[in-house]
């Protein structure tokens, strides 16, 4: 799933893939599929439903279903970013280091992420239709620090993401290509 989403979306461009409407879904199956692959997953599908917003499925047979939020930076204008930048000849890695993530932003934007879903949780609880107590959460985190805050951002997961907590079996963070499962108080690196 991943190299097919990867080719269309190389196909459409950053460009149109973030400007035209209808394609949200590319960015949750390439969410989706890295964590799976990060995870070791024998497969991956995207759920047509209301909830949960993909599975995983293992070896063993057993799925997983997981909820999954993008966490950006409140206001971001994706899309314009790379109209301009296509219009301008401007790449990503000529951002000055004032707009590298810090780790105050970084706990904001998970934090927001996790309050998201933890309000959503809230709402289905509250009207009867909760999720499935076995539904996870993967908040994939889409800012970057360049290298220069790492540690210190992955510091502030478990925190940022207590919000979530109560709310979902496990709750995970894709970061950089890398995946963290957070469980209350302690994290877990998976370099897989």
């Amino acid at each position: 799933m991943r190299t097919s989403i990867e080719q269309l979306m190389n196909h459409l461009g950053a460009k149109d893939l973030f400007n035209q409407s209808g394609l949200e879904f590319l960015g949750d199956g390439w969410a989706a599929a890295e964590f799976a692959g990060r995870r070791g997953a024998v497969s991956v599908r995207l759920v047509n439903a209301d909830r949960p917003d993909f599975e995983l499925m293992f070896a063993d047979g057993a799925p997983e279903g997981f909820e999954l939020v993008e966490g950006d930076i409140e206001g971001r204008k994706r899309g314009l970013e790379y109209k301009l930048a296509a219009a301008s000849g401007w790449k990503a890695t000529d951002r000055p280091i004032e707009e590298w993530a810090t780790p105050v932003q970084a706990y904001e934007v998970l934090q927001a992420a996790s309050l998201k879903k933890a309000g959503k949780a809230q709402e289905l609880a509250a009207a009867g239709n909760p999720y499935p107590p076995d539904t996870n959460l993967l908040i994939y985190l889409n800012i970057s620090d360049f290298g220069a805050h790492h540690e210190d951002i992955v510091s502030t997961f478990s925190s940022a993401t207590e919000p979530a907590s109560p709310w979902f079996r496990s709750v995970w963070v894709l970061w950089k290509n890398r995946i963290y499962q957070v469980h209350a108080s302690c994290r877990v690196e998976w370099d897989q």
